[in-house]
């Protein structure tokens, strides 16, 4: 079995958390640190999907916004030469 590279973080738990997470682990026959990798893993992978969504939506809207603002210069520098008359 490949041991893992480890580091420590210090994470402190409220007793009632402290205890909901012993009783688990204790239960299912796992280690306290497993379950907490595990839990952070998942939480960073759901919020990367979020993430990633988000950058691509962006990106699709780019070329959209890029067209409209095109369609619009034209207005816009109308209205820049009468403010400035």
């Amino acid at each position: 079995m490949a041991s893992k590279s480890t580091s420590g973080v210090p994470v402190a738990f409220d007793a009632q958390l402290s205890k909901r997470i012993a009783a688990y682990c204790e239960y299912y026959a796992i280690n306290e640190n497993d379950l907490v990798n595990d839990a952070l893993a998942e939480f960073f992978e759901a919020h990367r999907q979020n993430l990633d969504a988000l950058v691509k939506g962006y990106v699709e809207m780019g070329q959209l916004n890029s067209e409209i603002a095109h369609e619009f210069s034209s207005c816009e520098a109308e209205a820049d030469l009468r403010i400035l008359r």
